[in-house]
């Protein structure tokens, strides 16, 4: 088999952005794994003739995609921003989610590339007439729940708290009176410093993972 890749990636429960890794690579090889296991005489091999459960494998991976996205441009270590950049990603990503709903509802995939090539070529019309409707129906009811849950960790109310704090970013530009106290200057550079450096706690979880790792190689 003239396959792209030779092995399968396993996801690790820490790192869950690997999901989304082991989703493009599982669906990459599935000709492979589904002529194996029908080698093999697995019962899971019909899985893979499945118009619905190979769709909505590759509506997860266009979802883990965006999410995958979204996640690196707040972590890492040249984020770039600070927290008022990483609390509007988020904020934006949210009005992604209500678009996408309303694509849904129009029967507009685009925004979920890997379902929508599939529908294209899967010939749902004629093997699964009803797959459309019921891919629609189960995505907005995923693309809702997703919504609620990220409402929930991150309320307007928080974004919008965050704004009222935003001259801190440069305050500077703020129209304040001459004569500022130089204390208050050295405060207010400080917290601006501060906040572009640790935006997230990603540093600080690469920090913690090197001296495991440091201890490791001591042990060893």
């Amino acid at each position: 088999m003239e396959a792209k890749h030779d092995t399968l990636l396993m996801h690790n429960e820490i790192r869950w952005l690997s999901r989304g890794k082991v989703f493009k690579r599982f669906l990459e090889l599935s000709e492979e794994i589904h002529q194996y296991l029908v080698q093999e005489n697995d019962m899971r091999a019909i899985f893979f003739t499945d118009l619905s459960w190979v769709s909505q494998l590759s509506y997860m991976l266009s979802v883990f995609d965006h999410l995958n996205k979204l996640n690196e441009s707040i972590q890492g270590a040249n984020v770039g921003g600070d927290i008022f950049s990483v609390s509007g990603k988020i904020s934006s990503f949210k009005v992604k989610l209500q678009m996408w709903q309303n694509n849904i509802s129009n029967s507009s995939f685009s925004n979920f590339p890997h379902f929508d090539n599939y529908l294209k070529e899967c010939c749902w019309e004629e093997l699964e007439p009803g797959l459309e409707q019921k891919m629609k129906k189960l995505i907005l009811d995923h693309l809702c729940v997703l919504s609620q849950n990220f409402n929930k960790y991150f309320p307007k109310e928080l974004h919008n708290s965050l704004l009222k704090e935003k001259w801190i970013v440069n305050p500077f530009v703020e129209d304040y009176e001459a004569g500022l106290d130089e204390d208050l200057i050295e405060v207010l550079v400080e917290l601006k410093e501060r906040l572009a450096i640790m935006p997230t706690t990603y540093l600080s979880e690469k920090g913690f993972s090197c001296l495991v790792d440091i201890k490791k190689l001591k042990k060893d």
